[in-house]
C-alpha cells in the first residue's frame, strides 16, 4: 500500500538585510534559484538541500550527499537573459568539500547617448560567482558549512570585483526532524564606475520532517 502525504510548505520567507535604502542592492542574480528541485518546492530547501547544489542554498547541506556528485543547470528567460550553474561535491570520511560557479548574462543591450531610433552600438551585461564550499559535522547532530566566493560583474565597459561568504547550519533532532539556517552573501564589491554594488544579504531558515519508513515514502516540509 502506498501512502501519500500532502506536501506542506510554510514560507518563513527570505529576510534580507535592509536599511534606509531598502531594495538598493545589486548582484540580484545571486538570489535566483539554480535547480529545478528547489524551484519546484518554492525554494523551501534550506533544511533538505543535500547534493552539490546545496552550495547555493545552505553550504552545510553538502554533507547530506550520499556520494560525490556533479550538478549542472542551464536557465533561459525572456529578453535574451540566460544563466548557468554548476556544482560538484566530494565526500570525505568526516567532511565534504565542493566547488561551484554561477553566471548570468544578457546580450543585445542598445547603447545611445540621445533618444534615437537606431542605437549607436550594442553591449552586454555579465555577472558571475565562483567559490569553494566546505562542511563538517560537530558531534552527531550538528553540521556546519562555509562558502567563500569570488564575484564579478561587467556592464558596458565597466567592471567590478568582490568577495562574499555564506554560513550554514543544520541540526538533526533525530533521523526524522531537521532544522537549518543559512546567512548568505556577506561581503562587498569594489566600485563599478563610481559606486559599489551592495550585495543582497539573505537569511534563510526552515525545517524538515521525514516520516518513518513505516508510513510509506512521504515527506512533510516546514521550510523556507
Amino acid at each position: 500500500m502506498t501512502v501519500v502525504f500532502l506536501l506542506v510548505a510554510i514560507g518563513l520567507g527570505n529576510v534580507f538585510a535592509q536599511d534606509a535604502n531598502e531594495g538598493a542592492t545589486g548582484m540580484a542574480f545571486l538570489k535566483v534559484g539554480v535547480d529545478a528541485r528547489a524551484a519546484g518546492m518554492g525554494e523551501a530547501v534550506t533544511a533538505v538541500a543535500n547534493n552539490a547544489n546545496a552550495a547555493f542554498w545552505n553550504p552545510a547541506g553538502i554533507l547530506g550527499a550520499e556520494r560525490s556528485n556533479l550538478q549542472l543547470t542551464h536557465n533561459a528567460w525572456l529578453l535574451d537573459v540566460d544563466g548557468q550553474a554548476g556544482a560538484v561535491v566530494f565526500k570525505r570520511q568526516k567532511s565534504a568539500i565542493g566547488l561551484h560557479v554561477q553566471t548570468m548574462g544578457v546580450a543585445g543591450i542598445p547603447v545611445r547617448d540621445l533618444p534615437t531610433d537606431v542605437p549607436l552600438d550594442e553591449t552586454s551585461a555579465t555577472y558571475a560567482a565562483m567559490g569553494i564550499t566546505y562542511a563538517r559535522p560537530f558531534g552527531e547532530r550538528l553540521e556546519a558549512g562555509l562558502n567563500l566566493r569570488y564575484l564579478f560583474e561587467k556592464i558596458f565597459v565597466y567592471t567590478a570585483r568582490g568577495y562574499a561568504a555564506d554560513l550554514g547550519l543544520r541540526y538533526h533532532f533525530n533521523p526524522q526532524i531537521t532544522v537549518a539556517a543559512a546567512l548568505q552573501h556577506l561581503g562587498s564589491m569594489n566600485e563599478l564606475r563610481s559606486a559599489a554594488t551592495k550585495l543582497p544579504t539573505t537569511f534563510r531558515a526552515g525545517g524538515a520532517y521525514q516520516p518513518a519508513a513505516a508510513f510509506g515514502p512521504a515527506t512533510v516540509l516546514l521550510a523556507a
